[in-house]
């Protein structure tokens, strides 16, 4: 009798019967699988995503955010495309988080992160470093979010990560913001034409929010920023040469199947006194057409 209560103890945790209340087990860094007895995955639609750049520069730093819905555990790690092994360590961990020392993985350390508590999460942003050495190839983060001891879901995967040059930037750029790329952020709001002057002036052009990591990432950082509802951040696409025919700052035509995130009518109304695309917290940062001479936003400068 006594031995079973133990086995019980181990399968539940300490925490009262909830599960692993101060995080993942490491038999579960393989299979990413919750030690809850008696329970399976949910077999539902995720309600959670994984949000991170579309890039990764050899030793340089980047965020990774776990969105959707209230959740109390996970297990996160970043894994080479195709395999279980994880790869890079995660740092700088909220208090609701710690880390474990997975082995599967490149080079032994904080290869995996999870809660250390079953405090209520939601929007978890984490920093994870890749390893400083190039020739890992393209990355993806692979997690299991769980809303509660019996209700998780396995397998949620982030858009992979190609490793990008370990170039340095350009003089005035820099990855802050966990792009993967080199960016300028101009926090001061400039018309479509004083941006574009400012990006040229700077050997760029208007960074392009063409995909969807991209526009998630700067939603997640400009959400907290301000309470402006009219606050914005350009685009980088017009329709200024030719009425109704999208371009984008680098001259590329908007075709179809391109991805895009326009607001929906009647908040999005495009005439020619409306050229330039904005993305304004006041419609949830969707698109609008908005007057390239008069609206006022921030913007991203990339070198070209």
């Amino acid at each position: 009798m006594r031995y079973i209560s133990c086995l019980v103890l181990v399968l539940c945790g300490v925490g009262g019967g909830e599960g692993y209340g101060n995080g993942a087990p490491l038999e579960a860094c393989v299979t990413m699988m919750p030690g809850h007895f008696g329970t399976s995955a949910q077999i539902s639609p995720n309600p959670y995503s994984l949000v991170t750049p579309s890039q990764y520069v050899p030793g340089q730093s980047i965020t990774v955010q776990i969105t959707g819905a209230d959740f109390q555990g996970f297990l996160i790690q970043a894994r080479k495309i195709g395999t279980t092994t994880s790869i890079g360590v995660f740092t700088s961990l909220p208090s609701t988080v710690r880390t474990n020392d997975c082995p599967n993985t490149v080079a032994r350390g904080a290869n995996s992160a999870t809660h250390n508590s079953q405090a209520v999460k939601r929007d978890l942003t984490l920093t994870w470093t890749p390893p400083t050495d190039a020739g890992h190839g393209t990355v993806e983060f692979v997690a299991t979010v769980a809303e509660q001891k019996t209700v998780y879901w396995i397998g949620l995967k982030s858009s992979q990560l190609t490793e990008a040059s370990t170039v340095p930037c350009p003089e005035g750029y820099g990855d802050d913001y966990g792009f993967g790329k080199c960016l300028y952020v101009h926090k001061r709001p400039l018309i479509y034409s004083e941006a574009e002057a400012y990006c040229q002036g700077m050997g760029g052009k208007i960074f392009q929010f063409d995909n969807g990591n991209d526009v998630n990432r700067i939603k997640a950082i400009l959400e907290p920023a301000s309470n402006n509802k009219n606050f914005g951040i350009w685009v980088g696409l017009t329709d200024e040469a030719e009425e109704g025919t999208f371009v984008w700052a680098d001259d590329t035509p908007l075709v179809s199947g391109d991805f895009t995130d326009w607001a929906p009518q009647p908040y999005n109304r495009n005439s020619p006194r409306r050229n330039c695309v904005q993305m304004k917290r006041k419609f949830n940062w969707q698109w609008v057409v908005r007057s390239c001479r008069r609206a006022k936003n921030i913007f991203l400068c990339e070198p070209i």
